[in-house]
């Protein structure tokens, strides 16, 4: 046999095994063999013909990312089933008519998901999900820990969806088509759910009636929207301090007990409020929730896409690697993916009606008030909807300030690359936060990073006589007041 004829072999017996996923497997796979119960299963003995032929893996190799070079191990994008038709959705609807256990890993977590989040599901969601924790121990004991995460994204979801469908029902916002839950659907105690979001959301005291006569369609959308984005009780149930703490509580049920957490039960409020409002998932469970669910590596987590990339180096994966290769992806597609996350964050953000300066009114309300906790909720949601919106994180650190400074000056910078459209406001708003944690020389290195100011429109700054002096809040200045002001302050705190 020629050199050739040898090397046509082991690329065939590569292809071959990237080729074997769960759960069917290759049947024409010599070492495919069916268990008692019917299950396909081998024990990769392809790997082993592998290094029998002289395979010492994936060859290193180079990518140029911009400026950067990437090294690592190639892997190919297409096999007999590779990444080129992968779709996350379009495998969800084929494997639905299959026995679960002939399902793809993408299909069973956008079921269960779909299953938990839905508040209209009648069937047995308990016996459902308890199947498909089975069925994933089967295919390895760390699948069950990440179906977990997506769960109690999905049930804190669901819980939402119905606080905020009782609230427009109780306001009147959805009209003559006000929805009720079906009879013998899966039910959450609203009550008691209701009492935790009480005492997260301050007293509601917009009006949302009283809208215009129009089109009853366009009523009740712009009633919809009006509620939405005003009401106080539905800001805070779409909030993190809600969201995140009904999380917390129900990734404490899960790993207590299954039932229970199907059953979703609220907490006592001291108890609710006890619980962190900080959220986080471990960064292989988002990636692996992210490389089966998500076909578009646009939407991926930045940290997912690190992670996969070190895979494609030859990191270990999370999975069993049958598992793993139901989704194969190259070195390419992962760069080209790099290379459009930098250009999004380094060009200005597309206006999408999610402006930060629409919600300025509220936040100065709010911190008028000393509600900075509140302030800061407005800006820290719409973050997440526009992460890379220099003003939305610039008033995000703003309404943070007087709570806490390192944190305001930790927002700031971490943004300092989104775009902006007053980026000399953000720079004194910087040299002024740097101030007020007692680093007076940075702030003045920084304040005379400022050039070419214009006076432009009002703005609103924190100003203080002292650095002892409470903060107070200053409206009607412009940008150039503010800098003048901020020059002549830290002149005057300077060691002479």
């Amino acid at each position: 046999m020629g050199q050739s004829d040898q090397e046509f072999i082991l690329i065939a017996t590569i292809a071959f095994a990237d080729a074997c996923t769960l759960p069917a497997l290759t049947p024409e796979c010599p070492f495919y063999r069916l268990t008692n119960d019917g299950t396909p299963m081998c024990e990769e003995q392809c790997q082993s013909v592998l290094r029998g032929l002289g395979y010492e893996g994936r060859p290193e190799r180079s990518v140029q990312l911009g400026g950067l070079v990437l090294h690592g191990r190639a892997r190919p994008g297409t096999v007999v089933r590779g990444s080129d038709d992968y779709d996350a959705a379009q495998i969800f609807m084929e494997d639905r008519v299959r026995p679960l256990s002939e399902r793809r890993l993408a299909a069973i977590l956008m079921d269960a998901t779909a299953l938990m989040q839905n508040p209209f599901f009648s069937g047995n969601l308990y016996e459902d999900l308890a199947l498909i924790e089975q069925e994933l121990e089967r295919r390895g004991a760390a699948s069950v820990e990440f179906l977990s995460y997506a769960l109690v994204e999905a049930g804190a979801s669901r819980i939402i969806s119905l606080l905020l469908l009782d609230r427009l029902n109780t306001l009147g916002s959805l009209g003559e088509t006000a929805l009720q839950l079906p009879e013998g659907s899966a039910t959450v105690n609203l009550d008691e759910w209701k009492d935790c979001l009480a005492h997260i959301a301050p007293k509601n005291t917009i009006d949302v009636h009283g809208l215009e006569k129009e089109n009853p369609a366009d009523q009740l959308m712009r009633s919809l929207a009006v509620t939405l984005a005003h009401d106080d009780v539905c800001r805070a149930a779409l909030g993190p301090a809600f969201r995140n703490r009904v999380m917390n509580w129900l990734a404490r049920l899960h790993r207590a007990d299954l039932r229970g957490f199907v059953e979703t039960p609220a907490p006592t409020v001291p108890l609710f409020l006890a619980e962190s409002q900080e959220w986080s998932i471990p960064e292989d469970a988002r990636w692996i929730i992210d490389r089966f669910t998500k076909t578009d590596l646009g939407s991926w987590d930045d940290k997912s896409l690190m992670l996969e990339w070190g895979a494609v180096q030859g990191n270990p994966p999370p999975l069993n690697g049958r598992v793993w290769r139901e989704r194969v992806l190259s070195a390419e597609e992962l760069s080209v993916a790099f290379m459009q996350r930098s250009q999004v964050m380094a060009r200005p953000s597309r206006r999408q009606g999610l402006e930060a300066s629409e919600y300025v009114g509220v936040a100065r309300d709010k911190l008028l008030a000393e509600e900075y906790g509140a302030a800061c909720e407005i800006f820290e949601g719409l973050s997440v909807l526009r992460g890379a919106d220099g003003e939305v994180h610039n008033n995000w650190a703003f309404c943070m300030l007087p709570h806490d400074p390192q944190r305001a000056l930790e927002i700031l910078e971490n943004s300092i690359l989104f775009p902006m459209d007053d980026r000399n406001l953000r720079t004194a708003n910087r040299a002024f936060f740097l101030h007020m944690l007692g680093r007076n020389e940075e702030a003045m290195l920084v304040l005379k990073r400022v050039s070419d100011v214009d006076a432009g429109n009002d703005i609103l700054a924190w100003v203080h006589e002292t650095c002892d002096a409470q903060l107070t809040l200053r409206a009607n200045w412009t940008s150039l007041d503010y800098v003048k002001w901020l020059s002549s302050h830290l002149g005057s705190d300077l060691p002479s």
